[in-house]
């Protein structure tokens, strides 16, 4: 299990704060190790191509875990001498609106389970309200 920040300092480069803020435990989640790596990476990389367009004027990305509370909650720090523990999340969700050069919007909305996957992105673009749904947001 990694704890890992939910928006990478790689993206966050116009100040040394918008990059220290990446940094904060409100940026951290449990995730598992070959997500982080593979399909989450994946996700990462797909955003800042996305950004790196040149008729993308803005782009507005917000992710977070999601519980399924119909199923057991793992958490890890069991053993923690402070008895503090943290939950993993069952999956992660990320919404990305793009703003053009003309001023359309495009919103793109993902849920990704936290496992090893070596699917296609698109298999896990799902509609803007499921996420909504899911996460009570």
């Amino acid at each position: 299990m990694n704890v890992v920040t939910l928006l990478q300092a790689l993206t966050q480069r116009e100040t040394a704060l918008q990059n220290s803020e990446t940094f904060l435990l409100s940026n951290a989640s449990p995730q598992k190790g070959e997500f982080n790596r593979q399909i989450w990476k994946r996700l990462e990389t797909a955003i800042r191509d996305l950004c790196a367009r040149p008729k993308v004027l803005e782009t507005y990305v917000i992710c977070g875990p999601i519980f399924y509370f119909d199923r057991l909650i793992e958490s890890i720090g069991a053993d923690d001498p402070n008895e503090v523990t943290i939950p993993i999340p069952h999956a992660y969700f990320k919404s990305v609106l793009t703003e053009s050069n003309r001023g359309t919007l495009k919103m793109r909305s993902f849920v990704l389970p936290n496992e090893e996957s070596s699917q296609s992105l698109d298999e896990f673009q799902v509609s803007t309200n499921l996420v909504e749904k899911l996460t009570g947001i």
